[in-house]
């Protein structure tokens, strides 16, 4: 399945002209923890600061090795458009997870996504129980009672934890890449190298040695009687 730090540290990409704007530092979450909102890129402004991201929508492909996006264009920020209650998976992994009674069971590891961007649950990190939670290190999303938002604490319901397992889905988020995206990639990478001089350099000695062979190639096909090779009229 794709976990979230699968896709932090990829270089984004733009489709149009394969311009790489820098890469993905973070990623945001809504205050659910059930779903990608977007994609962090940098805190802008000395007073008022700012959010700069990328909104999910903008999203052409998470690839396994970059992230392609629309354009520059897709870039915003929080001033423009507000992310209010939106939550950072940097800040919510290590977050310690209980139970409603106050019992120690892990703490948050990473969040698991499927296809659609969908939160579908979270690996876990420092188990401290044994059973079907450390057996699997994951939980499913519908087993949390509290985000943790407010106190910094996860809980969840650990009989429906073991009773759902592991989350269900088998298809990773953009991870496997169809033909369609290949070609997108291929026209990404050829839009990078067109802006690249990818020319090699020859020594003299190398150049030298393609002339000379060249020449007696010439002399070769000359002196073999097949061809005439008649003088320009100005020698005649």
């Amino acid at each position: 399945m794709r976990l979230g730090k699968d896709i932090i540290g990829k270089w984004i990409v733009t489709t149009n002209e394969g311009r790489q704007l820098g890469k993905v530092k973070d990623l945001l979450l809504d205050a659910e923890l059930s779903q990608l909102n977007g994609i962090f890129i940098a805190r802008e402004g000395m007073i008022r600061r700012k959010t700069v991201y990328i909104p999910r929508e903008s999203v052409v492909v998470y690839g396994v090795d970059a992230v392609l996006i629309e354009s520059s264009e897709s870039v915003t920020n929080s001033r423009e458009n507000p992310i209010d209650g939106w939550v950072r998976l940097t800040e919510i992994i290590g977050r310690p997870i209980d139970t409603p009674g106050g019992t120690k069971l892990a703490t948050l590891g990473d969040m698991i996504l499927n296809a659609e961007g969908k939160i579908t649950g979270f690996s876990l990190a420092k188990v401290s129980v044994t059973g079907p939670i450390a057996d699997n290190r994951a939980i499913a999303r519908p087993a949390i009672v509290d985000t943790g938002n407010e106190d910094g604490t996860m809980t969840i319901d650990l009989a429906k934890a073991e009773m759902l397992g592991m989350p269900t889905e088998v298809s990773t988020f953009m991870h496997a890449v169809d033909s369609d995206e290949e070609d997108l990639f291929e026209e990404v990478e050829e839009a990078i190298d067109s802006k690249l001089d990818l020319s090699e350099e020859i020594s003299p000695e190398e150049e030298l040695a393609e002339i000379e062979a060249e020449v007696a190639g010439e002399t070769a096909v000359a002196n073999s009687g097949d061809i005439s090779l008649e003088p320009p009229e100005s020698l005649k």
